[in-house]
């Protein structure tokens, strides 16, 4: 607010902050990339392969802009020439992170480690279960669902594959945005996933299912 109406606009209080009324100037403005959006399709390229380029790039500040960083940086992905990819082959060793420093990437993480030939190890779990739904209960099924195995050591979440077709009839992402991206992502390796309230991604990325057709079929 004090960048668009001038730092006037607000005096700080003991407790808090007073905004004055009115109106700010027009401006030009920067609005980096959406970090947690892009979380998703690094997941994609572990899942169903592919290069991937951001038009936008996400801001550095941004929490979850590491984790493209983290990932190449353990052998997960690889970047050239401005694209990333899936590291050629994926190392057979488990995916290990700590999701505190991007728990918006959890749900996608969790599809893509089902996928990975030494699973994962995702420690800093304490916060997802008070997100829009039980992220913890639901990325277990998420996991369950596409034939992997899930199981808790202490606060760490071991999952293992391979992948399998299952008899899940439809997934509920529960209205949680983030646990329906994920379940798109999981359809990249198993197309008989099927998610209902599809709609609630509009939460946070209203085009995801367009941009994920065009991944899928590009």
């Amino acid at each position: 607010m004090a960048r668009f109406r001038g730092p006037e606009s607000l005096t700080p209080l003991a407790h808090g902050w007073l905004a004055s009324p009115g109106c700010g100037e027009a401006q030009d403005w920067t609005i980096p990339g959406d970090a947690s959006a892009g979380t998703f399709f690094l997941a994609a390229l572990l899942v169903g392969g592919g290069r991937l380029s951001f038009t936008v790039p996400p801001a550095p500040s941004h929490p979850e802009s590491r984790l493209a960083r983290d990932l190449a940086g353990l052998g997960f992905l690889a970047v050239d020439d401005g694209a990333i990819a899936a590291a050629d082959p994926l190392p057979d060793s488990p995916l290990e992170l700590d999701l505190d420093a991007f728990p918006d990437a959890a749900t996608a993480l969790a599809v893509a480690c089902v996928f990975l030939p030494g699973g994962g190890r995702l420690a800093g779990t304490h916060r997802l279960k008070d997100k829009e739904s039980d992220r913890l209960e639901g990325m277990t099924l998420l996991v369950e669902s596409m034939g992997g195995s899930a199981s808790f050591d202490h606060e760490t979440l071991v999952i293992q594959g391979p992948p399998a077709a299952q008899s899940v009839a439809c997934l509920n992402p529960r209205g949680d945005h983030r646990m329906a991206m994920a379940a798109g992502i999981g359809q990249l390796g198993i197309s008989g996933l099927e998610i209902s309230d599809r709609d609630c991604v509009a939460k946070s990325f209203p085009g995801f299912w367009g941009t994920l057709s065009k991944w899928r079929d590009g």
